[in-house]
């Protein structure tokens, strides 16, 4: 079992109907945003505990288990902003949560967002170029303020036109 600071805290937060008291909700994403929020997700681990690393060294994929303590998950993000628009009712701050990460989207693999990134600055990039669960949950937080883009300024189009794709997909699956 681990103790500690761990992004998996988070998600209870981030439910429609959560299982924790409001004070609780609230101290959990003040905890997450203090010891694990980056401008590219939440680190894996706390800077703190017993073995972080905030940089992934050598060639990662031929074994997950490799990815060291402290690796930020980008998908993590989209979860922690619609937290802390649930608990702080503040949407701007939320929102620019989620900021580098849309910008990435922007400019890194057409409309992809990468799978981790180092947990230390300058937080490079790392994993695939583009993964679909941070590109999901980026757009699934952004959403939940924007709704499906209606009354969104030219500088976010790009964002409306992902989620009008996913929309497609969906529809697709279903």
């Amino acid at each position: 079992m681990r103790c500690g600071v761990a992004p998996e805290s988070n998600f209870c937060s981030s439910l429609p109907e959560s299982p924790l008291v409001p004070e609780r909700q609230r101290a959990v994403v003040d905890v997450c945003a203090r010891e694990l929020l980056t401008s590219f997700g939440l680190r894996s681990l706390g800077r703190k505990e017993p073995g972080y690393s905030g940089a992934l060294c050598g060639r990662y994929g031929k074994e997950r288990r490799r990815l060291p303590p402290g690796a930020r998950w980008g998908w993590l993000l989209g979860p922690f902003a619609i937290a802390h628009l649930r608990v702080y009712q503040d949407a701007a701050t939320a929102m620019s949560f989620i900021e580098p990460m849309l910008q990435h989207v922007k400019a890194a693999g057409l409309g992809t967002a990468g799978e981790i990134f180092d947990g230390d600055e300058p937080f490079a990039p790392n994993g695939c170029i583009g993964q679909a669960w941070t590109v999901g949950e980026t757009l699934r937080a952004w959403r939940s303020h924007y709704g499906h883009g209606k009354n969104v300024d030219a500088e976010n189009r790009l964002v409306c036109n992902c989620l009008a794709a996913l929309d497609e997909c969906q529809q697709i699956a279903i």
